[in-house]
């Protein structure tokens, strides 16, 4: 094939540009309403919402596609597909995926060295990384991995660019489609080089195995590598939250089974919660559980620090917080510290305010705003608790609009 030319084969000449608009027009505006106040301030509504959001973007991603593809006769998987035919596609992408992989990769990690640019993940990865692991995150997890690959490339590979190719120079088919591609994926430069380069490794294979089935199991692939590397965080972390009060004043069943015989005792209880957190917290290998247990195990080994002790509930509290999604443990824990603490003045005005968040996505709110207005009253000195604080209240009031 001519790159310098159009595609001028009766079937890519069926396609017509304004498809394609329409359905990329669709896909995106899908992603409008979470964009809205209603939900950024009624977070437990979010993940029932974004998992029917999902669907609908899946089916008009793989459906509409298919349906113009099958209304202008154009073929874009084999027609017979069988075992041998599958077998033989996905052999094939995984002989030329390592190498092309292996050399896009070190291409981009030379261009981040010179460019002094740090490889910035994407927000799905950081999302996989960070957010609490339940159900729902697997879900997410096992939806990247098995319906988004086919997803993208029957929309990308498939109906983009074989249009774009009809309309233009096949070269720029390839950048423009590679380009969009990219800008969809990826948030910083270097990510999106890669991505970039990758989505032309796609076309080309695309185009000479003739059948979408290639840039498929390619994609596959490459998700699958970085799907196995989320997963298991999040099949380490998998807690149930307690229901209530009274079953989160019990410590989860999974506590005696996990082992942290790698804890290296430190000489304060101040230096000994920052080794925990370089080691197994936000800036470590995010095991949450191991964190939390390492910060149970700090109240013992320092019980004269009460500063560590508070300090250590208020991170533990922080753990069910924001990577367990545990609140009624959350407000367990700031409870202790209320009332064991009462001298700590920042632990307890973290710990207040926590409790006013958790209270908050329970829909407890006059129990939020108290819990609120009384970090204001009672520790204005404090900055960060504070700011939580106001800002709390501020989302108390947008929800009654």
């Amino acid at each position: 094939m001519n790159i310098f030319k159009r595609d001028n084969s009766e079937q890519i000449k069926s396609l017509i540009i304004k498809d394609v608009i329409f359905i990329v027009l669709l896909v995106g505006a899908l992603g409008i309403p979470t964009l809205f106040n209603f939900f950024k301030y009624r977070p437990w509504i979010v993940k029932p919402f974004s998992l029917i959001l999902l669907s609908i973007h899946s089916f008009l991603m793989v459906f509409y596609p298919l349906y113009i593809f099958k209304k202008r006769s154009f073929k874009l998987f084999p027609q017979k597909i069988g075992f041998k035919v599958i077998w033989k596609e996905f052999y094939i992408a995984l002989l030329t995926l390592i190498p092309v992989a292996i050399l896009i990769g070190t291409i981009t990690n030379i261009l981040s060295s010179v460019l002094k640019t740090k490889i910035v993940f994407s927000s799905f990865v950081k999302m996989m990384n960070f957010a609490p692991s339940n159900l729902y995150l697997i879900i997410i997890a096992i939806w990247g991995f098995t319906i988004a690959p086919i997803a993208e490339e029957i929309l990308f590979r498939g109906m983009i660019y074989n249009t774009l190719k009809s309309k233009m120079a096949v070269i720029f088919a390839v950048i423009l489609t590679s380009l969009l591609y990219a800008i969809l994926h990826g948030i910083g430069l270097i990510e999106k080089i890669y991505i970039f380069a990758i989505s032309i490794f796609y076309i080309f294979m695309y185009e000479k195995r003739k059948n979408i089935l290639q840039p498929i199991f390619l994609n596959y692939l490459s998700s699958g590598v970085l799907i196995i590397y989320l997963l298991i965080p999040i099949i380490i972390n998998f807690h149930n939250p307690a229901n209530n009060l009274s079953e989160a004043k019990q410590s989860p069943k999974w506590i005696q089974s996990v082992s942290i015989i790698d804890f290296v005792k430190q000489d304060s209880g101040i230096k000994q919660h920052a080794w925990i957190v370089n080691k197994w917290g936000s800036k470590g290998s995010k095991k949450w559980k191991k964190e939390l247990v390492a910060f149970q195990k700090l109240q013992t080994i320092f019980p004269e620090d009460i500063e560590a002790r508070s300090g250590a509930l208020v991170a533990i509290a922080d753990i069910y917080y924001k990577y367990l999604h545990d609140n009624y443990r959350v407000i367990v824990n700031c409870d202790i510290v209320l009332t064991k603490y009462k001298n700590q003045k920042y632990s307890c005005a973290n710990a207040l305010a926590k409790k006013g968040w958790a209270l908050y996505l329970l829909k407890e709110f006059k129990e939020s705003k108290e819990a609120f207005n009384g970090v204001l009253k009672k520790y204005s000195d404090y900055h960060y608790p504070v700011k939580q604080a106001e800002m709390g209240l501020e989302w108390l009031e947008k929800i009654k609009q």
